[in-house]
């Protein structure tokens, strides 16, 4: 609703052509026939702010799809780019990856990666936010700690960490740890639909580049098990594909025929 005020100040007529024509914002204030209008012009603001916050949800989105689908970028530096994204997107100090195991938080990955915290440092979970992320499938964000019930919490205590925002990691359908995003000074903007989304989205990239490190993992550890085994069994394997006629003999395969392994 507007508000009138009796006139205290300079006006003009013509006030509300002249603000559309030259954008100029009159003392905060449109003046129009002795009387102030306030914040007449807060609605076209806000639709500019929202456009403006729009763009940017839309690059980092963008920029996200570009760490995902970068070629040459091994798993560690696709999570240090991931976190440097959110840091500067969420405007934090500081992003991490945790992984929890039982009542313990590991720190897995940290931007930047020279700050206060390390990678490879614990803290028992109940001095972390993260502990309360855990209990919730959607993220957990607040902008002024200390202005609010969460200055109670063991982490504020301990940390003064003023702003954080959170969310589960999920590596199938077993929680892995957390993505979450702090500073140690109050935010200003408040967490919007959209920052809490993007955030899901990251989560969500991270849970299946965990699946994929680790289903890597698994083959590698397969095959040199098998490997192993066929060295103390002396046993030799070879393999041939119809379809292109090619042949694979192993070492020993190879050895008993007294020729060169072939790949």
């Amino acid at each position: 609703d507007l508000v009138l005020l009796p006139n205290t100040a300079e006006y003009r007529d013509d006030a509300a052509i002249y603000w559309r024509r030259t954008g100029t914002v009159l003392a905060g204030l449109l003046l129009i026939g002795g009387l102030l209008l306030r914040k007449v012009f807060s609605a076209e603001r806000a639709a500019r702010v929202q456009a403006v916050r729009l763009a940017q949800n839309e690059a980092a989105v963008r920029e996200l799809h570009r760490i995902s689908a970068a070629a040459g970028m091994g798993f560690d530096e696709r999570v240090q780019a991931l976190l440097e994204l959110g840091t500067r997107h969420f405007g934090m100090a500081v992003g991490i990856l945790s992984r929890v195991e039982g009542e313990v938080y590991h720190v897995e990955a940290v931007h930047p990666p020279a700050g206060g915290i390390a990678a490879g440092a614990q803290f028992p979970l109940g001095l972390t936010y993260c502990c309360e992320t855990l209990r919730s499938a959607q993220p957990l964000g607040f902008e002024h700690a200390g202005a609010s019930p969460w200055q109670t919490h063991p982490c504020y205590r301990e940390f003064r960490l003023e702003t954080y925002l959170g969310a589960r990691v999920l590596v199938g359908e077993r929680v892995y740890g957390t993505l979450n995003f702090s500073a140690s000074v109050p935010r200003r903007a408040v967490f919007t639909a959209a920052d809490r989304d993007f955030l899901l989205l990251m989560t969500q990239w991270m849970g299946a580049a965990l699946e994929q490190r680790e289903r890597e993992c698994e083959i590698r550890e397969g095959q040199e098990r098998l490997q192993l085994a066929l060295e103390g069994s002396g046993l030799a394997l070879w393999d041939w594909n119809v379809a292109s006629g090619e042949v694979y003999l192993s070492e020993q395969w190879s050895a008993f025929l007294g020729d060169e392994p072939k790949p």
